[in-house]
């Protein structure tokens, strides 16, 4: 393993900029790159949380780079893969691209005022992955299969392209390793923090296995990955090293709000705050799927069939859980009383709103624990004129503050 840092696991460089002779980022079936290709998806999700033990440390800012080339002086100046301006990945995402929340030089962070790509392959026009196991995979890159040097590369936040920073610069490789990616497996990539109060990073590598698996389409599915390094010292809203994971699925008590206009809940039948799954290991490499109903469409509309709204929140404070079917994920430190202070994950809000919300600024409960808003679980569409809802499998990370959401989705959904 090469290295100029610590590394939990094997890093790969990303690059904003990937080009190929007459190649489409949506080409629908599997084209060969050198052989049989591998499928690439590359996130940075290092917290930018300087505190006076970490005021050393790298802003989380980086040019991605797979197979690197040097120049005379030995700095890497391109690759056979550069993404550049790889900032902090934006805490939904799904499994086709949303060139929107994506674009270089369009971010939907009005504060960001240089280029930006929030993963790789993003925006860039590449060969993508075909669909897998029926799912639509084309969020991920094709990529040549076997052993690969990557970098992640700490750059400035402006709008200098990678080639043209200065060789103090390109010289300054934040991970450097090596990944082996074998024939037709999908590959999940993330630089991470090991250690926040120390500055060590690395690279966690994995191997997603939904594409192997057999799923229900009358469930939702649900995984749960702790990618936290070792807990700060300073930062209070870290999650512990293990915690359980527990979960409520409400629907509306449409009684109570058709005759007094509140927004009273009831639980679903066996899932009020149910115990789902501990977490002991940082980094792993896989976790199970845990199956939640795919409730009937019924529960979606009205009783005047006109189809149910969203919660909705501002960054002080969730206003609404709204009043369609909505899920809540409770992460607390094992053998801790009901009362303890928790980590509230609420699946209420649109898709569509959700990366607007500042990453880290989290809402603080009356407990004493923090609240985080993400899309409703449930996938709906409108293709037909009538919302209808479809199943999904989610990937949930914990990442120290915060909690990611990937979206897997069928093929046929659009």
């Amino acid at each position: 393993m090469l290295s100029t840092n610590r590394f939990l696991f094997p890093i790969l460089p990303v690059a904003v900029m990937l080009f190929f002779t007459a190649c489409s980022k949506y080409a629908e079936g599997p084209t060969s790159i050198g052989g049989s290709p591998a499928y690439l998806r590359v996130f940075n999700v290092i917290p930018y949380t300087q505190t006076p033990l970490n005021s050393s440390g790298v802003v989380p800012f980086f040019t991605f780079v797979l197979d690197p080339q040097f120049d005379k002086s030995g700095a890497t100046d391109t690759g056979a893969i550069v993404c550049d301006w790889l900032g902090t990945r934006q805490l939904y995402c799904t499994s086709y691209p949303l060139t929107e929340g994506n674009s270089l030089g369009a971010s939907l962070d009005t504060f960001v005022n240089h280029n930006i790509n929030y993963e790789y392959p993003g925006s860039a026009h590449v060969l993508a992955a075909p669909t897998i196991n029926g799912y639509d995979l084309s969020a991920w890159a094709q990529v040549p299969s076997g052993k690969h040097r990557v970098q992640f590369i700490a750059r400035p936040e402006n709008n200098t392209p990678f080639d043209s920073l200065s060789t103090t610069i390109r010289n300054a490789v934040t991970i450097d390793t090596t990944i082996d990616l074998q024939p037709g497996e999908v590959y999940t990539l993330e630089a991470i923090s090991t250690d926040e109060d120390k500055n060590i990073y690395g690279a966690y590598l994995r191997q997603e296995q939904f594409t192997h698996q057999n799923f229900s389409d009358t469930n939702l599915y649900a995984s749960f990955y702790n990618l936290s390094g070792k807990k700060s010292i300073i930062q209070q809203n870290n999650f512990p090293d293990s915690f359980t994971v527990s979960g409520t699925f409400r629907v509306l008590n449409d009684v109570e709000y058709n005759s007094t206009g509140d927004l009273g809940y009831t639980p679903v039948a066996g899932w009020n705050d149910i115990y789902l799954s501990t977490l002991t290991q940082h980094f792993a490499p896989t976790a199970p799927f845990i199956a939640m109903p795919l409730l009937p469409e019924s529960y979606y509309f009205d009783d005047q069939n006109v189809f149910r709204t969203y919660g909705t929140y501002t960054t002080s404070i969730i206003s609404s859980f709204g009043t369609l079917p909505s899920q809540s994920f409770y992460f607390t430190s094992p053998g801790s009383p009901a009362t303890a202070s928790v980590h509230e994950v609420d699946c209420i809000a649109d898709p569509a709103s959700i990366n607007n919300l500042p990453l880290y600024e989290l809402i603080v409960t009356e407990q004493g624990g923090f609240q985080e808003p993400l899309p409703n679980m449930n996938l709906f569409s409108t293709t037909t004129g009538q919302p209808q809802v479809y199943p999904s499998i989610v990937i949930f990370e914990v990442v120290y503050g915060a909690v990611y959401m990937t979206r897997i989705q069928p093929a046929f959904y659009n």
